[in-house]
Parts: C-alpha cells; sequence; structure tokens
C-alpha cells in the first residue's frame, strides 16, 4: 500500500513540475499527449507494484504475426 502511494506521489510532483509551463504556453496538445501518459505509466506501475501478472506487449503481437509467419514459412 505505501508503494502505491510512493508511486502516486512521484506522477503528482511530476504533473506538478510539468504541467504549468504547458498550460502557460497554451500547448493544448502537448499536455493532452503529456497527462495520457502520465497516467498510463502511473496505472501500469501501481499494478507492477501490486505484482499483478501483466500480460507482456509480446503477447499482442504474437497474435497479430503469428499467422503472418505461418503462412510465410510453412
Amino acid at each position: 500500500m505505501i508503494l502505491t502511494l510512493v508511486v502516486i506521489g512521484v506522477a503528482v510532483v511530476i504533473a506538478v513540475m510539468e504541467l504549468p509551463a504547458l498550460i502557460r504556453k497554451r500547448m493544448l496538445k502537448e499536455t493532452i499527449v503529456f497527462t495520457s501518459m502520465l497516467a498510463a505509466g502511473t496505472v501500469l506501475s501501481v499494478a507492477a507494484v501490486r505484482i499483478a501478472n501483466l500480460p507482456s506487449p509480446l503477447n499482442i503481437l504474437k497474435i497479430i504475426y503469428g499467422p503472418l509467419s505461418n503462412l510465410v514459412f510453412h
């Protein structure tokens, strides 16, 4: 539980440091991308800290390219 709070705290500190400058410069697209990437990273970090069994991103590539590989090489 404490590690989860640490991860969220670090994400909040990063947001507090970076977002005001982006908002002040009226960089709307960059603000949206930054916020979404920070949120995604925070969610994945909290899941990793809580030792969730996260699937590998390579599984998606295997699903997508597996049939193509079988077609080409067999």
